[in-house]
């Protein structure tokens, strides 16, 4: 069954990786290591990677027999408002537009060619990367991003654990965490990092400085969001040399209208329902539904693009 999995992969441009449930201990074991060590900022672990269930989150798989982790190459996406005098556009970094349908969608597929594992294939909720570098699927860059030749890290990984035996073997042991060869003397990323999470001494992120972090939790922004970033950023990824020429960027398709971008800016207003509920349906599209981080992120966005148009004064 893994030369089918293998060949549906290759079928659609895609690339997957299986091995044994020993790969979920293992990297459950880390993240234990690195919190008991103080590695992980605690308040961080609480919030972000506490939900982790490994081996499966449904009652459908009660004997996890293999995982399956598959990487999707992703675009960095261009989203418009308009505004009163023009039109606004925002990056929204891969991942971000239909992160979670990616995993139904893919599931889907795999369970249409391989009727066997119909019923028997589960989204696997643990650290995707940790477990794909295991597999040999992709290779962590000094940013704690994974990369993939040819591709970067311009991706998306999706996993899935199965009670099926498709034929993994009973030796099969997990790899080691590899870094790029290209990582070992450049310190480019750390550099360019407008929090300085990257540190050249570990490959583990400061994570609990990361923009992204801010950019994706609710309260007062305190911190710049990254260049025109609607969630995320992309500083280390756009400068790193393994990312040369891949990165792109196509357009999502959506454009919210004036009353629209005014009702996300505001926030829900009762006497704009219409443009609420329209709004919002063109949110689900992009499986985007955090709708006031999306309204106060916006808001930044558009402040400080206003700001840098405005003359500076002569002196």
């Amino acid at each position: 069954m893994i030369s089918q999995l293998q060949q549906w992969a290759a079928e659609r441009g895609f690339r997957v990786a299986c091995g044994g449930v020993r790969v979920l201990d293992e990297a459950r074991a880390e993240l234990v290591r690195q919190r008991s060590a103080g590695e992980l900022d605690a308040n961080f672990y609480t919030s972000n990677l506490d939900f982790f269930r490994y081996e499966n989150s449904s009652s459908n798989i009660a004997d996890v027999k293999a995982v399956i982790v598959v990487a999707v190459p992703r675009p960095a996406h261009r989203l418009s408002f308009e505004l009163e005098t023009e039109s606004f556009e925002v990056t929204l970094p891969p991942t971000y537009v239909r992160y979670s349908a990616l995993f139904k969608e893919v599931r889907d597929d795999i369970t249409a060619e391989i009727p066997e594992l119909h019923g028997h294939l589960e989204v696997l909720v643990a650290p995707l990367k940790s477990v794909a570098c295991r597999l040999g699927l992709v290779t962590y860059g000094r940013n704690n991003l994974t990369y993939i030749p040819e591709w970067g890290s311009y991706f998306q990984l999706v996993g899935y654990v199965t009670d099926e035996d498709i034929g993994i073997a009973d030796d099969w042991c997990p790899g080691p965490l590899t870094l790029m060869p290209e990582c070992e003397n450049c310190a480019i990323c750390s550099s360019a990092c407008p929090t300085g999470v990257i540190n050249e001494e570990r490959v583990l992120l400061h994570a609990e400085l990361c923009t992204t972090l801010f950019s994706e939790q609710l309260g007062d922004l305190n911190h710049d969001l990254s260049a025109d970033c609607l969630f995320g950023c992309l500083a280390c990824q756009q400068v790193c040399p393994a990312n040369s020429g891949l990165l792109q960027i196509e357009p999502v398709g959506v454009t919210f209208d004036r009353r629209e971008t005014e009702t996300i800016l505001s926030g829900h207003d009762a006497r704009a329902r219409d443009n609420t509920e329209s709004a919002a349906r063109k949110l689900a599209v992009l499986g985007l539904t955090e709708e006031a981080l999306i309204g106060r992120n916006l808001a930044r966005l558009i402040a400080g693009h206003s700001q840098a148009q405005q003359p500076r004064a002569h002196r």
